[in-house]
């Protein structure tokens, strides 16, 4: 702070600053004329996009047990997906979307 010519007494107000920031933002997009759909979905926006993951990486895994491909692309393919490592994926995407799910509700 020294360089910047700060002092004892306005360091505080330098380490304030972003948050006065962000609470300005926070108010003036609430006070806007934005539609109440745009702003719940920038407000749970974190927990929206584990949702979708989790449910993606769940969804994904369990097709991949259910359906496997009819004949191989490459030399390298498997006949089936790993059953361990499926099973594994599809708890943490469950997992994952549970919570999500549960703070979204809560």
């Amino acid at each position: 702070f020294a360089m910047l010519g700060a002092s004892a007494s306005n360091s505080a107000e330098l380490e304030e600053f972003p948050l006065r920031c962000w609470e300005r933002q926070r108010a003036t997009r609430r006070n806007s004329k934005s539609s109440p759909i745009l702003e719940a979905v920038y407000d749970n926006l974190p927990q929206l996009l584990v949702l979708a993951l989790g449910a993606a990486m769940a969804g994904g895994n369990a097709l991949a047990l259910i359906r496997p491909p009819e004949a191989k692309k490459d030399a390298g393919d498997l006949e089936r997906a790993p059953i361990g490592r499926s099973v594994a994926y599809i708890a943490l995407g469950l997992l994952a979307a549970g919570w999500a799910l549960a703070t979204l509700l809560s």
